[in-house]
């Protein structure tokens, strides 16, 4: 006999609102990643400037969001590799 909670896993174990909040969580992040980022265009800051901002965004847990990594690649116009790189420099200093 199969236990009346594992019958419920057959469908979708996500409904419409989990799937709404997680949407909302991805804007906020999105929303937090432009702010830090700010108005400076990306091909003008140095890589300090850089480091310091992913320092910034790994103070704040904005990398334990999923996708929040690519939307950093994508807004800062760099590889993920650098991404990664950084981190891990900042993990060295702490």
């Amino acid at each position: 006999m199969i236990p009346q909670n594992l019958k419920n896993l057959s469908g979708s174990i996500y409904t419409q609102e989990d799937i709404d909040e997680r949407e909302h969580i991805i804007e906020i992040a999105d929303d937090l990643i432009d702010k830090i980022i700010g108005n400076k265009p990306v091909n003008e800051l140095r890589r300090d400037e850089k480091v310091e901002m992913i320092r910034f965004m790994e103070q704040k847990g904005t990398f334990l969001i999923r996708g929040t990594i690519d939307k950093v690649v994508e807004k800062l116009n760099i590889p993920k590799v650098t991404v990664y790189s950084y981190m891990d420099e900042i993990k060295g200093r702490k």
